[in-house]
């Protein structure tokens, strides 16, 4: 009897080689990059929809993110794993096998990263089928890419003994190669790209990872064992998963299994993983320039010009990446590009300013943008959708006056509440219990004017909650007096 197939969506990475769009904050599996109205993580769902719902490993801080871009294509996701932190692929797919094997213990997992772009989807259905075979053998099934370029952003499979249509034995894994190499690779039939898309058992992927790495397999099992359930999310134990090492399930397992198989793939596939890549899967003009946003160019050619914030203007250049975002502008030569990460080195120090001011920050109740951010003041403009709530908390070292711009409200302080609508105003002093909602038909936004001698985001205590942010929240609700939790219980 042949095994139903559980896409497993790894949505936890950072595409760091799309730097600035893509950082720590906003992963590009989240991001519109001009290659169809949907994200690239949006489009793995879609493309996935034949098969059984799909089991979504993600990290515990892109959470909203992964919820807000479920909710616009509608897609239910009745299991998230949510990582406490990043260890790389062999651990992640470890708990969603062990997750897996507790709900369909005969289960095969299509393991996708959510970042991948994949043109023919029929023929990605057709080599899965094809795979399932090898994988009811007991297989560990990889997709191989014929490779149509000398990529040295990607690792290579050589090829072993056929053991079915279009399917191989792995004799060997390969490092991402340069140049010289990597054309040597293209010019033999031999070699194909590594995709990093999966097929097996979860059986399987278990026996194997307790023969090369026992301890991952336990570490796994313990996160498993004190994951918490709450707001549709599956919170992996923090203790047992960050004793993982940081290790991809090719170093792990596939490079030293004698499991093993390649399928070869051709569905115009790509990972997306740098900005040359992006600029060859969009449109271009006849001058092979993509552009996407306000762009004003002239004798400009094979370029990627992205105004995500401002617009760009090129006179007289080739080959080139230009990225504009609020307060960053990312000047590339196109061949250049995969040395994206010496300069996201140099900015570590500042990403989370450099983030808060180039893009909104998700949050379940909407987001907010930071406007301007001094030493003692800060300005936010804040989005609330309809009939969603802030949290009722406080503020130890600042205080608040919101302008209300459109919708309507109910806002709660201290001991009281008042309705506000356009153009009201209000003053929620230090230590003060506060909290606003959303009663209207339209968006509510205001502007958030924060002052104090400290303004960081982590000066906060959360009362009371709706979307599970506080770790015990009944004894929290006991240091509030009963006529506060009354007066906001609507």
């Amino acid at each position: 009897m042949r095994q139903s197939i559980v896409p497993i969506i790894l949505s936890g990475g950072i595409g760091s080689r799309l730097w600035p769009l893509s950082n720590h904050k906003t992963p590009k599996q989240f991001l519109n990059l001009g290659i169809s109205s949907h994200s690239l993580l949006q489009e793995t769902l879609t493309r996935v929809a034949k098969f059984n719902p799909a089991l979504i490993v993600s990290n515990q801080e892109h959470r909203f993110l992964l919820k807000e871009n479920l909710q616009k294509v509608n897609y239910s996701a009745e299991n998230i794993l949510l990582e406490p932190c990043l260890r790389n692929t062999a651990p992640a797919i470890a708990c969603a096998a062990l997750y897996l094997q507790a709900q369909e213990s005969d289960a095969l997992m299509l393991v996708l990263p959510a970042d991948h772009l994949i043109k023919n989807p029929e023929k990605f259905e057709k080599a899965v089928q094809q795979a399932s075979i090898l994988a009811n053998l007991g297989y560990l099934v990889t997709f191989g890419i014929q490779p149509t370029s000398p990529e040295t952003g990607y690792g290579y499979i050589k090829m072993g003994e056929t053991i079915g249509n279009n399917a191989h034995v792995i004799e060997k894994f390969i490092e991402k190669p340069d140049i010289k190499t990597a054309r040597q690779y293209v010019a033999d039939s031999q070699y194909l790209w590594n995709s990093g898309m999966f097929l097996f058992s979860a059986k399987t992927y278990l026996e194997e990872l307790e023969k090369l790495h026992p301890q991952i397999l336990h570490n796994c099992q313990q996160s498993l064992a004190q994951a918490q359930y709450n707001n549709g999310f599956c919170w992996l134990g923090a203790e047992g998963f960050a004793k993982n090492p940081n290790i991809s399930i090719d170093y792990a397992v596939m490079e030293f299994t004698k499991r093993a198989a390649v399928v070869q793939l051709d569905c115009e596939w790509s990972d997306i993983g740098s900005w040359d890549s992006l600029w060859k899967n969009v449109d271009k003009n006849l001058d092979e320039n993509a552009k996407i946003g306000e762009i004003y160019e002239h004798e400009t050619t094979n370029s990627y010009l992205h105004a995500h914030q401002i617009p760009i203007a090129t006179l007289g250049v080739d080959n080139l990446v230009i990225i504009s975002c609020k307060n960053m502008v990312l000047v590339a030569d196109k061949s250049r590009v995969q040395e994206i990460k010496l300069l996201m080195e140099q900015m570590a120090p500042k990403e989370t300013e450099y983030y808060e001011q180039t893009h909104p920050t998700i949050r379940p109740w909407g987001e907010y943008k930071v406007l301007t951010d001094e030493k003692h003041y800060k300005v936010k403009q804040v989005t609330v959708k309809t009939g969603e709530k802030l949290s009722l908390q406080k503020h130890q070292k600042r205080d608040e006056h919101w302008t209300i711009l459109n919708g309507s409200a109910r806002v709660t302080i201290g001991e009281t509440q008042q309705k506000a609508n356009k153009n009201d105003h209000i003053h929620i002093p230090a230590n003060v219990i506060h909290s606003i909602e959303n009663i209207g038909e339209d968006e509510l936004v205001f502007v958030e004017i924060q002052t104090g001698s400290y303004l960081g985001e982590d000066d906060i205590i959360r009362y009371n909650d709706r979307y599970g942010r506080i770790e015990n929240q009944t004894r929290l609700e006991s240091q509030i007096a009963p006529r506060v939790i009354e007066a906001t219980a609507v």
